[in-house]
């Protein structure tokens, strides 16, 4: 991922933040800042959290049940007005299952992680109507170096 950028977060429009831990916003790295600011300016973002949402899932390494929280949640409208509601996940191509390019044993272990989270990710959106994404840099800085998920 990028270089570490942690940090914390002041939305500028508090009101579409949806969680409880509005004065506790902490951004993890650079790519999750852009998201966050994409999200808090975004006129079609009705509301938005971050780290609100918990999945139980199985740790394949550990074998231990475990909970995953996806980095957004998110609620929006489309041009046609129509509501919705997903959860992001902003990683790096490399920790993605079935990336290409050459990775470390840690990567790959990461990998191996990543893709029973969001096998539980996938399961508990689709019960809800809602959807799961996972927003890679190729997503994000498609153009410009601005965020665009």
């Amino acid at each position: 991922m990028a270089a570490a950028h942690k940090g914390k977060f002041i939305p500028k429009s508090p009101t579409k933040y949806i969680a409880s831990n509005i004065h506790n916003i902490i951004h993890r790295s650079s790519w999750e800042l852009s998201l966050f600011e994409l999200l808090d300016r975004h006129p079609m973002v009705l509301g938005w959290a971050s780290e609100a949402v918990k999945i139980p899932y199985k740790n394949p390494l550990t074998n231990k049940n475990t909970l995953y929280v996806p980095d957004v949640f998110v609620i929006y409208v489309d041009r046609s007005n129509i509501e919705h509601k997903e959860l992001i996940e902003v990683k790096p191509m490399q920790e993605v299952p079935g990336y290409k390019g050459k990775v470390s044993k840690l990567v790959e272990s990461r990998q191996i992680v990543n893709m029973m989270k969001w096998k539980a990710a996938v399961a508990f959106c689709t019960s809800r109507g809602w959807k799961f994404r996972v927003a890679t840099e190729a997503d994000m800085f498609a153009f410009n170096g601005k965020a665009r998920v």
